[in-house]
């Protein structure tokens, strides 16, 4: 996915469909340093969650277009669903 943002910024590079086809989403983290207190994660994670419950997708389609352009109807894969960020997490809301 990261190849398509170079697509929105120089017109003269193209991602093959080769690269993509039948690739997962894959995962996203947060690195928060070893001494971060449970509280802190805490509010990291929720932060996450509502940041993705309300303001994902609208940056998603504002910043990495050309995916949504290359994947019209399965784009929204790549948004981190709700229970793998609980399943994932190393701390919980």
């Amino acid at each position: 996915m990261a190849l398509y943002g170079y697509t929105q910024k120089y017109d003269d590079v193209e991602v093959p469909p080769a690269a993509t086809d039948g690739q997962p989403a894959g995962n996203y983290g947060i690195a928060l340093p070893k001494e971060t207190s449970a509280d802190v994660c805490k509010k990291v994670f929720k932060a996450l969650q509502d940041y993705v419950r309300n303001q994902w997708e609208e940056d998603f389609r504002t910043h990495l277009g050309s995916v949504v352009q290359a994947f019209p109807t399965t784009w929204n894969a790549f948004t981190p669903s709700e229970g793998d960020m609980d399943r994932h997490s190393s701390c919980t809301a």
